[in-house]
């Protein structure tokens, strides 16, 4: 899938998407986190075979995320063994918070427009490789390029979305 296809799941199937999760987490602020995650768990997805569904891919991820989400909650110890007094409470140290959603979000839209801005053949084999789960002789077998230079694509692709996505604003 191209980065717009991402875009356009994103706003198409957003609303259902939170709706979803929200019938199964609480908190809205981890609902908007648990959206994103999903969403670049399967931006980041190399499965076997193509994903003949992407958005029913897309509510697979987000389920297990909200699987996750609830056994990492039943980990802690239940409201009666902590007391009422906030200094009980643990430290949380990934707390999410509205402002690493919109941090977030404004990464994944740095790292979205570096791969449409990278030159043509450079995101043709990066969309091959890391989107459509191809290995690099396969991508040169297609293109008529060779591996050596699939593999000096990729590296440039990974380098400048993670430049993008580091880039501060």
């Amino acid at each position: 899938m191209a980065a717009q296809d991402y875009e356009q799941l994103f706003h198409s199937a957003g609303d259902d998407l939170r709706r979803f999760l929200s019938r199964r987490i609480t908190c809205p602020h981890a609902v908007s986190d648990m959206m994103q995650e999903a969403f670049l768990k399967l931006m980041g997805a190399q499965p076997a075979t193509d994903i003949k569904d992407p958005r029913a891919y897309l509510f697979r991820i987000a389920a297990n995320l909200a699987i996750n989400h609830g056994t990492r909650r039943r980990d802690v110890a239940p409201p009666s063994a902590v007391s009422n007094s906030t200094e009980a409470l643990p430290e949380v140290s990934d707390e999410r918070t509205p402002e690493r959603v919109v941090e977030g979000n404004r990464q994944l839209r740095r790292v979205m427009d570096a791969i449409e801005s990278l030159p043509e053949r450079c995101k043709e084999v990066f969309i091959l490789y890391r989107f459509h789960s191809m290995s690099q002789t396969e991508i040169a077998e297609q293109l008529g390029i060779s591996v050596s230079m699939v593999e000096k694509h990729v590296i440039r692709a990974m380098r400048y979305c993670r430049d993008a996505r580091d880039q501060a604003d």
